[in-house]
């Protein structure tokens, strides 16, 4: 019986914008490595940023299904960081 190895990575073709591809290779220039490496580097965190949005959203539900969540209307909020702002801009 003959054992196949699994392919460690697949080929990925995208149409990108050329500013962004020229950002892409000055990114791994910079750093020295590869557009590639930049390219897959740049995928995980994007990843990881939906993975972690999505988690927090479906405990935040879960939280408000249960009535443990406390609701603030959004005006409120709005008000409050509003004048955080100003404040921070009056320094």
């Amino acid at each position: 019986m003959t054992t196949i190895a699994k392919k460690q990575s697949e080929s990925l073709h995208a149409r990108v914008p050329h500013a962004l591809l020229e950002e892409l290779d000055r990114i791994a220039s910079g750093i020295g490595r590869s557009r590639n490496w930049v390219f897959n580097e740049a995928i995980k965190q994007y990843l990881d940023i939906q993975q972690w949005q999505t988690e927090l959203i479906e405990q935040r539900l879960i939280e408000s299904e249960n009535s443990k969540a406390k609701f603030v209307a959004h005006n409120k909020i709005m008000k409050k960081y509003e004048k955080r702002l100003k404040a921070k801009i009056a320094l």
